[in-house]
């Protein structure tokens, strides 16, 4: 099987089209599937255009999605907006993108949204992002070679790898996307038998790190790049900032 493995599009349709189209992806081609690590939507100008392409690939079943902090992100808003309604300007979702994206969505102003608190949660919930897509979504998916997260793997209450984290809790499994991996990635918290593939954390932060005579994360001489090594395999492009999304061809099996 071809991969076609992305993270962090937040919404940047046409850059995820292009990059997918600069990797020869074939949506015609048996052999070839998408993975997303994580985070559709937010801060880009086209949710409607990147959720209605996600759709017709799961309907071909031609994308594995894994669940991403945003789309925590995007729940939490709904099932919390009576807690958050008074002081959205304040609070994270508004400043991460969330806020904004349920608007697109569902059609509503911000007048509306923070005004009629029953109608917002009553159209975000109907929304396909939500009632169609946020349920297909995986904490994790696994190939013969290859593990693909949003963040990291779950951790023990100690700070080490889970190492039963194929059975770790939802919970678990949410902290988790909300990881460092950069320090995880130092600390060498990793599989000695998959790659682990993941978004969630800008790609120039683990160049940083592992070349910090050449890089910064930011400022002039970052790389945006995809960072590869044997025990990860890092993709965020920071999307909102540099207008790139990346994506990484990756041939195994499936697990058997």
């Amino acid at each position: 099987m071809k991969y076609f493995v992305s993270g962090d599009i937040h919404g940047f349709y046409d850059e995820w089209i292009k990059a997918l189209e600069e990797k020869q992806f074939n949506i015609d081609d048996e052999s070839h599937k998408i993975i997303v690590c994580g985070d559709l939507l937010d801060r880009g100008p086209k949710p409607k255009e990147t959720i209605e392409f996600v759709l017709k690939l799961l309907k071909l079943g031609k994308i594995i999605l894994v669940r991403g902090n945003h789309e925590d992100l995007a729940l939490d808003l709904i099932e919390n907006y009576v807690h958050y309604m008074f002081r959205i300007t304040s609070t994270h979702h508004y400043f991460n993108g969330t806020f904004q994206t349920m608007l697109d969505l569902t059609g509503m102003s911000f007048y509306d949204a923070t005004s009629c608190l029953m109608a917002f949660k009553k159209y975000a919930r109907e929304t396909d992002f939500v009632s169609k897509v946020i349920p297909k979504m995986k904490n994790y998916y696994e190939t013969e070679n290859y593990v693909f997260v949003h963040s990291w793997l779950p951790l023990k209450k100690d700070g080490t790898l889970n190492k039963n984290w194929r059975k770790a809790s939802n919970l678990d499994w949410s902290k988790a996307r909300w990881a460092k991996p950069v320090q995880l990635y130092a600390k060498k918290l990793y599989l000695e038998d998959k790659t682990i593939v993941l978004g969630h954390w800008h790609c120039s932060d683990f160049w940083r790190y592992a070349y910090p005579e050449k890089y910064s994360a930011f400022g002039g001489n970052e790389c945006f790049e995809p960072f590869i090594t044997k025990e990860i395999i890092a993709l965020d492009a920071c999307t909102a900032y540099t207008k790139k999304v990346n994506v990484v061809v990756i041939e195994d099996n499936p697990k058997n």
